[in-house]
């Protein structure tokens, strides 16, 4: 009986923030000769919770395993909560093959509690997942799902997970279907709810149900206890598609929105101020976009996405209004900067390169395109549009050949978008008829006017070229 109120008052301390006062208590119990094993186990477990929390990772892990491997009488469950604590201190060290196994051994015991069986195998998935054993953590997640018992917030973050999974796969429809799951389940926790609509609302928006995507946005953003990061991503995204839609007004009260929340991320808040800039720079506003892109750079620790992605938007406006030094700095601060992603380093490669062209400097425009297309993980369009523009630097100088490699090369890039697979095919026909290749003309032309979302000025150019084309010397 004295163990056990020690337990409690213990507990108690380490709630109310006394950590050395609870330490003090389990320690106690655990001294305390004659105390049955199962609170023995108890103070171990709950000591370990409190020196991990207090930053003792070490101790918390001798603790947890000496409940597991010193006290043969202890109860299953309480052997089985050491392992799932424990495998949660490895995972915050880094081991997480140390992790998954001491999760998969809490799974491993007869008459352990549902919910701690439950905790333990959705652990398990989470881990696999992290390991890319993605099919072994969806069936960990089924299990979560499909046991008896189990509380409505294990549910809901195993539905959760596993919608997230089948997205990675390529499966949106079962994905959607997950995160509706989430959205009908009684009582789901409101962290889980935001994120199944969120994530959600992204699909819908892919599937081009743009409205339903709003729909799932706003939800978020009006939802008691939804977190202050998913109210402001999905004010984020809704701004972004409304501007998609041309409502630029509503897309900036919507990055305003997050740039005025208290205690807004700071990546939020960044990519809020890039997107609004986006927004006025469209409408013509160019110093108000200016500002917003600049004031990135002032915000500590924005992350190296969006910083890299200002310098662009930077570099692009100030090209704009003439003045291509400045733009061509802020272009190389982009591509030189630390940790910036390959897509947007790409994309600063491609429009420094534009602008060298522009002022004659050939072999630095083509060395920039060069950088841009041989850039590990460059998304497809930044390729075809520096192969595309490389292409018609290296015909200008005479180069016929290489600027139909090139453009031949864009026709041939999976996933190139169309309006660049029409622009290389549109100049790979000018670049044969220049060399009185007529019918290798006519046949470009053609598949310009047959090509399925081909920008309708192309096509239009391509009608009456293909004509000239076919017309005998």
């Amino acid at each position: 009986m004295i163990s056990i109120c020690l337990i409690a008052r213990g507990t108690r301390k380490v709630d109310r923030g006394d950590s050395d006062g609870g330490l003090a208590d389990f320690t106690t119990v655990i001294a305390y000769k004659n105390a049955p094993a199962e609170q023995v186990a108890q103070a171990y477990v709950n000591r370990g919770i409190t020196k991990s929390r207090c930053g003792d990772s070490a101790g918390a892990i001798a603790d947890f395993t000496t409940a597991i491997v010193a006290l043969p009488d202890a109860p299953t469950s309480e052997i089985a909560n050491a392992f799932n604590k424990r495998g949660a201190v490895k995972d915050q060290l880094g081991d997480s093959e140390g992790a998954l196994a001491d999760y998969q051994a809490a799974t491993g015991f007869p008459d352990v509690p549902t919910e701690q069986f439950a905790q333990a195998l959705f652990n398990c998935g989470l881990k696999k997942a992290q390991l890319g054993r993605r099919e072994e953590a969806l069936a960990d997640y089924t299990s979560v799902i499909e046991r008896p018992g189990v509380s409505v917030e294990v549910i809901a973050r195993a539905l959760l997970n596993r919608g997230v999974i089948k997205a990675e796969r390529g499966d949106a429809e079962g994905a959607v279907a997950d995160y509706t799951s989430v959205c009908e389940l009684a009582g789901a926790p409101a962290e889980a709810l935001a994120w199944a609509r969120y994530n959600r609302g992204v699909h819908r928006w892919e599937a081009g149900d743009d409205e339903g995507a709003i729909e799932d946005y706003s939800a978020v953003i009006e939802l008691p206890g939804a977190r202050g990061d998913q109210i402001a991503r999905s004010l984020n995204s809704r701004g972004v598609l409304k501007a998609w839609r041309n409502d630029t007004d509503a897309a900036i009260r919507d990055h305003t929105a997050v740039i005025e929340m208290p205690n807004a991320p700071v990546g939020e808040m960044a990519e809020a101020f890039n997107h609004r800039g986006c927004a006025k720079s469209g409408r013509g506003d160019i110093e108000d976009a200016l500002a917003d892109h600049a004031t990135v750079l002032a915000l500590p620790n924005a992350p190296a996405e969006q910083v890299a992605r200002a310098l662009y938007c930077l570099g692009v406006l100030k090209g704009k209004r003439g003045d291509v030094d400045a733009a061509i700095a802020d272009l190389t601060a982009a591509i030189e900067w630390p940790d910036a992603p390959a897509h947007q380093v790409a994309k600063a490669h491609c429009e420094r390169g534009v602008m060298k062209g522009n002022r004659g400097e050939r072999d630095e425009a083509i060395a920039d395109f060069s950088a841009a297309i041989e850039l590990p993980d460059a998304l497809p369009e930044e390729v075809a549009r520096s192969l595309y523009n490389r292409g018609v630097m290296k015909g200008l100088y005479g180069d016929s050949d290489g600027a139909i490699a090139d453009y031949s090369t864009v026709v041939g890039l999976r996933d190139a978008p169309a309006s660049q697979v029409a622009s290389a095919l549109y100049n790979r026909a000018v670049a044969k008829g220049q060399r009185g290749d007529r019918d290798g003309a006519a046949a470009d032309y053609a598949a310009v006017i047959a090509l399925p979302a081909a920008p309708d000025t192309i096509v239009e150019m391509a009608k009456k070229l293909v004509v000239i084309g076919k017309r005998p010397a």
